[in-house]
C-alpha cells in the first residue's frame, strides 16, 4: 500500500511584545529653608545664662522632618527638634536647619554661624552689631577689667583699658597720653601701658600687678596696682592731661 506523506506546514509569525509605558516622573517643587534671624543674635559669651533657640521657616510641604545640626560641636551643640543651642568653648558656632526631600518637594537647607566668647575675652561691637574680637596685644589673654572714656576735643575716638594677666593695655584716642605707650598717637589695636625702673615714659612700675583701671574721664587714665615688695598695698598710678591738675602730682 502506498503511502503519501503530507507534509503540514504551519506558518508562524513573531508575535511582538508591547513595549512598557512608563509615566515620566514629576518635577520636584523647589523649596527653601530659613533660619529666623530674630532667634540669635550676632555673638555670645559662652558663660551666657540664656543660648538662643533657633527656629526655622520651611517655605513648601511638609516641615515636620525639619532638623539642626552643629557642625561645629567643640564650640556648640543644637538640639536637632527643637533648635535649643548649648555652648562649650570659644569659637565660631555653626548650625545646619535641614529638611530632606520628599515625593514632591526637593531637599533644602540653611546655616548661620556665630561668634562664641570664653570668659575674659575682651570685644566691641561694631555699628551692626556685629561682635569683634580685639586683638593686638591682648590677643590670647585673660581679662579682669575693662574701661571705656568718652570722647573730648573733637577726637571721634574713645580710650578703651583692659587688664589683662595683671598688666594693663589702652588703645583708642591717646591725644594727651592716656593710652599710657608714652606717645600722643592714637591707636587702633591694644598696647602695653609702659612698665619700668629707667624708662621716663612708664606709668607703672616694672613689677607692677594690676588690679583695675578707669579710662572713663576722657584725657587721663588711672589704675590700682601693687608692687611684689613684701606688705606693699595696693596704690593709684594716673597718667594723661594735668591741665587741671588731675594725675595728682600737687602742680597743673
Amino acid at each position: 500500500m502506498k503511502r503519501t506523506v503530507i507534509a503540514l506546514v504551519v506558518a508562524t509569525t513573531a508575535i511582538g511584545v508591547a513595549p512598557v509605558m512608563t509615566q515620566p516622573s514629576a518635577a520636584l517643587t523647589d523649596r527653601s529653608v530659613t533660619i529666623d534671624a530674630a532667634s540669635h543674635s550676632t555673638g555670645y559669651i559662652v558663660t551666657t545664662p540664656s543660648p538662643p533657640t533657633l527656629s526655622a521657616v520651611v517655605s513648601d510641604g511638609d516641615a515636620s522632618l525639619l532638623a539642626f545640626t552643629s557642625t561645629t560641636t567643640a564650640v556648640c551643640t543644637v538640639d536637632s527638634v527643637t533648635g535649643a543651642v548649648t555652648l562649650v568653648r570659644g569659637g565660631q558656632c555653626a548650625i545646619t536647619a535641614d529638611v530632606p526631600a520628599d515625593a514632591t518637594h526637593t531637599a533644602a537647607t540653611d546655616t548661620i554661624d556665630f561668634p562664641v566668647f570664653d570668659h575674659g575675652t575682651a570685644f566691641r561691637f561694631t555699628n551692626n552689631g556685629a561682635a569683634v574680637v580685639v586683638g593686638g596685644a591682648l590677643a590670647g589673654k585673660t581679662v579682669t577689667d575693662v574701661a571705656i572714656g568718652v570722647s573730648r576735643n573733637n577726637n571721634p575716638f574713645y580710650t578703651y583699658c583692659a587688664v589683662a594677666d595683671g598688666r594693663a593695655y589702652c588703645w583708642g584716642a591717646n591725644e594727651a597720653g592716656q593710652v599710657g605707650d608714652g606717645t600722643t598717637t592714637d591707636r587702633t589695636e591694644p598696647v602695653a601701658v609702659v612698665t619700668s625702673d629707667v624708662d621716663p615714659t612708664s606709668e607703672l612700675p616694672p613689677d607692677a600687678t594690676v588690679l583695675a583701671i578707669d579710662s572713663s574721664a576722657g584725657q587721663h587714665t588711672c589704675a590700682i596696682a601693687r608692687t611684689s615688695d613684701p606688705g606693699a598695698k595696693a596704690s593709684i598710678y594716673c597718667w594723661g592731661s594735668n591741665a587741671s591738675g588731675q594725675l595728682g602730682l600737687g602742680a597743673a
